[in-house]
């Protein structure tokens, strides 16, 4: 009889287990946030609020839906003050920071393959065509239990995280570490135009400051100072909690997007309606060719500025004809034809003789092939930093350019620089005309 009793409550027990689990409200997929010993997802987005940020520049990338792109998380060893550190509200980082130590330790996802999905969140994609989504977590390392009394606190152990994306050109080659800079180097412009592309950019920081669940801890305490330096794994469940266990997107690291390049229109036109009537359709421009000066780029990850390339082998070729399609433009008046569909060229301040340059030629049905090359004028732009006017291009600018032919019997070119918009600086510049000799 005893023995009987025994197998009944065994039963029993089994029995009341699996009510117990069947009837359980956790989710799987949050139970992250209430069980320390699972790890944390990384999560990425920003829901609604996830776009492509810009100045100026539309008509290209205005959606990152479904493109590739790299992703890396570092520890950029944010201090404590987001005032010293030049924390931005707008851009969600700290623009202060522009180097790190860059440590093997510093770096815990090196330019691993995303997308954006639908609803504005990245996904971390696997396998060799890059079809696959899987999760990425944070370190387990990120805390460690302490005891305080009778009170169970955790205290940061690891790092803490900024969030890097880019989309470049040859996105597939690795960034490399020069002089204590990331660098993701590729060419610009090539006879190919899948190099002559939109240079995406966008970094997060954790906000620096005192961390909610760790201000009970004394300031001096050696176990941790209470202060936020990234995000990591304790931070984000957190948030979850007070959340119900899901990350709102207000507390989930958004990526913002800039555009890291400038960009250039040319358009080719007559310069009046008697110069398009005076042509008859006899006068041509064709086998048109861009030099920007600067080719051969580097994409600083940390500071987000498109630069040369640094490395000497980088220098040795930074010139370079640009001609994908061999166009042939019969002049008209009005708002002209444009050459392409744009160029994609290297931002910040020119000399003189950095000015990008075309090259084409006039033919005149019966007489001669006449090659011209004009230098570009350069735009004025504000720098943000010295708060001084520079000659050249500023970062997510989009900048129209024309080619104005006169008459056959007295060929010369106007070339007018149109603003894009007001911060553009470009209307500084106005029309000049620059004359054949």
């Amino acid at each position: 009889m005893k023995k009987l009793s025994i197998i009944a409550w065994a039963v029993l027990a089994v029995t009341l287990w699996a009510c117990s689990k069947s009837e359980s409200t956790v989710d799987p997929d949050t139970a992250w946030a209430f069980d320390e010993t699972l790890p944390v997802p990384i999560q990425l987005g920003g829901g609604d609020g996830f776009s492509v940020y810009t100045k100026a520049i539309e008509g290209k990338i205005l959606s990152l839906e479904n493109k590739e792109i790299r992703v890396s998380a570092i520890d950029l060893h944010l201090g404590v003050d987001p005032d010293a550190q030049g924390w931005s509200d707008e851009l969600g980082y700290c623009t202060g920071i522009t180097t790190a130590p860059l440590a093997a330790d510093d770096i815990y996802l090196d330019a691993v393959r995303a997308k954006v999905n639908n609803e504005g969140y990245v996904k971390f994609l696997s396998g060799s065509s890059g079809s696959t989504e899987m999760k990425r977590y944070y370190p387990f390392s990120e805390t460690k239990k302490v005891k305080d009394g009778d009170d169970v606190k955790y205290m940061h152990m690891g790092n803490n995280y900024s969030f890097i994306a880019y989309y470049t050109p040859a996105i597939t080659q690795a960034p490399v570490i020069e002089n204590g800079r990331m660098l993701k180097k590729f060419r610009m412009l090539t006879n190919n135009d899948a190099y002559n592309l939109d240079i995406l950019w966008a970094r997060v920081d954790a906000k620096p400051g005192l961390v909610p669940d760790e201000t009970q801890l004394a300031p001096d305490d050696p176990a941790n100072d209470g202060f936020l330096r990234g995000f990591n794994a304790r931070y984000q469940r957190h948030f979850a909690k007070l959340n119900g266990g899901v990350l709102s997107p207000e507390d989930t690291p958004e990526l913002k997007f800039q555009h890291a390049a400038s960009m250039i229109h040319i358009f080719v036109r007559a310069e009046s309606p008697e110069a398009e009537a005076s042509f008859s359709g006899n006068l041509s421009v064709t086998n048109m060719k861009l030099n920007t000066k600067f080719n051969y780029l580097a994409l600083d990850l940390i500071s987000g500025e498109l630069i040369a390339d640094p490395s000497p082998a980088g220098n040795q070729s930074i010139v370079l004809d640009y001609n994908p399609k061999s166009t042939t433009i019969h002049p008209v008046y009005g708002d002209g034809e444009e050459y392409n569909d744009g160029f994609f060229v290297m931002p910040g301040a020119r000399s003189e003789t950095e000015k990008v340059s075309v090259t084409f030629d006039i033919i005149v049905s019966g007489g001669t092939t006449t090659t011209k090359t004009v230098d570009l004028p350069l735009p004025t732009y504000e720098d943000e930093v010295t708060a001084t006017d520079l000659n050249g291009y500023e970062a997510g600018v989009e900048y129209n350019y024309y080619i104005s032919i006169e008459s056959i019997e007295e060929i010369y070119l106007k070339t007018s620089l149109l603003s894009w918009d007001s911060t553009s600086g470009a209307e500084q510049l106005g029309d000049q005309t620059i004359t054949f000799e």
